[in-house]
């Protein structure tokens, strides 16, 4: 019998695969650090522990060594199971879909962290999501969204994320609120997250995207298979400018177009 072979993949498809692996790598160069940073706090309990029980043991106190090494266990499993939690973010695994508002806090967590460097604020509002929602959104999607509303502001600011319902829609919108007071002009990060990022991300996660005057917007159909999977599948994007076609970065440049578009819509 024949081997099967896979059907072959057309341009466009493989086009956008390597465009989202593009993305996701840029997004993790930028949380690197502070995932190596939140790793590094999970072991500081367990040096000055370990530090108590060479202590008492010199001491004599074997009663409170013994009390400390049993502490010393627990808080090590503990961080194991923390920096486990933390390299997911780096692994991005077909892990099982979280429930909503440990998703977005995860996120809002990390990212915060992550956007405080520079400057930026990050409040997540409470949400009126019960469904899951896929590792895809809230560990790169959403990452990605955040990272650019502040790479392309000029000053520092307020990021305010919510979710919410709307009919047959799951809505998250990402809007940015500028500082009242003016502040210095930030230098660019070495890798700016941009718009293409975001849109291929957005098309490989399954949720469509459109560009709001302050801000951005996520959405899809509730209940549809990739929202309950967790699983990539398609969605149309919108952005200020909707253009047919896939056009290159450098194609709109030649054009004189520098309003955000993505690829295929």
């Amino acid at each position: 019998m024949p081997a099967l072979e896979a059907p072959p993949q057309t341009a466009d498809a493989a086009d956008d695969r390597r465009d989202a692996e593009a993305a996701r790598y840029a997004v993790m160069r930028r949380i690197a650090p502070t995932l190596r940073h939140h790793m590094d706090g999970e072991f500081q309990p367990l040096t000055l522990l370990a530090a108590l029980v060479e202590r008492n043991l010199k001491t004599g106190a074997v009663d409170k060594a013994t009390e400390n090494s049993l502490s010393l266990g627990l808080q090590s499993r503990l961080a194991n199971r923390r920096c486990a939690s933390l390299l997911d973010w780096a692994v991005m695994s077909a892990t099982a879909p979280s429930p909503a508002g440990q998703a977005l806090q995860d996120c809002a967590r990390l990212l915060g962290a992550v956007l405080s460097l520079r400057g930026f604020g990050l409040k997540l509002y409470a949400h009126e999501l019960s469904m899951p929602l896929g590792p895809g959104l809230w560990r790169c999607l959403l990452p990605a969204a955040l990272l650019y509303l502040s790479d392309r502001a000029q000053t520092p600011g307020r990021l305010h994320l919510r979710s919410r319902a709307d009919g047959a829609q799951t809505l998250i919108e990402i809007r940015l609120e500028m500082a009242q007071q003016p502040a210095a002009r930030m230098p660019a990060p070495e890798r700016p997250i941009r718009w293409d990022d975001v849109c291929a991300l957005a098309r490989a996660e399954g949720w469509g995207l459109q560009m709001l005057p302050n801000g951005l917007r996520l959405s899809m159909a509730i209940g549809s298979r990739a929202q309950e999977s967790g699983q990539a599948g398609t969605r149309r994007i919108d952005a200020d400018l909707p253009m047919t076609g896939r056009l290159r970065r450098n194609d709109r440049a030649a054009a004189g177009d520098s309003s955000p578009a993505c690829g295929r819509v």
